[in-house]
């Protein structure tokens, strides 16, 4: 097996994040030469919600991707991840003001590209069947992200 594989393998699986998880997720997220690391992690983390559910700790990890400081490649990567989870956990995002301050903050800095994966992600699951057009539109991320005619000519173009 190889090392990616063991990382999203090892992100995938965790039950409780511990802080030797976080530290060295935090070291693979500052690679800026060899990114691909923390793309493994990213997609253990993602998998780790869509497989055991809801966790904010999870969610936490995969914000603090989104950070400036970290490599492009990975903070698009978080982005595109979370517009996906936002959309599946709206409820949960409701209930929590910590994530929606975080969710606030990624798209302080990533609101183009969370406007673009949203619409990306609308087109797949609409021709899928996955979620219904109605649903996406409902959702606290449509609505922080779809504001204004601009952006709302963009996301239905896309679509």
């Amino acid at each position: 097996m190889n090392k990616n594989r063991q990382i999203i393998n090892w992100y995938r699986d965790i039950e409780r994040v511990s802080k030797d998880d976080k530290a060295d997720f935090e070291v693979m997220l500052l690679d800026h030469r060899d990114p691909a690391d923390a793309s493994a992690a990213l997609l253990g983390l993602t998998l780790n919600l869509v497989k055991q559910g809801f966790r904010e700790e999870v969610m936490n990890m995969l914000f603090d991707a989104t950070a400036s400081d970290n490599a492009r490649a990975v903070q698009l990567q978080a982005v595109t991840h979370l517009i996906l989870l936002c959309e599946i956990y709206d409820k949960e995002i409701r209930r929590s003001r910590d994530m929606q301050e975080r969710l606030l903050d990624m798209l302080a800095v990533h609101r183009k590209t969370a406007l673009k994966m949203l619409a990306r992600s609308h087109t797949l699951q609409e021709a899928t069947g996955q979620i219904p057009p109605e649903k996406i539109r409902g959702t606290l991320l449509y609505r922080l992200v779809v504001v204004g005619e601009e952006a709302n000519r963009m996301f239905d173009q896309s679509c």
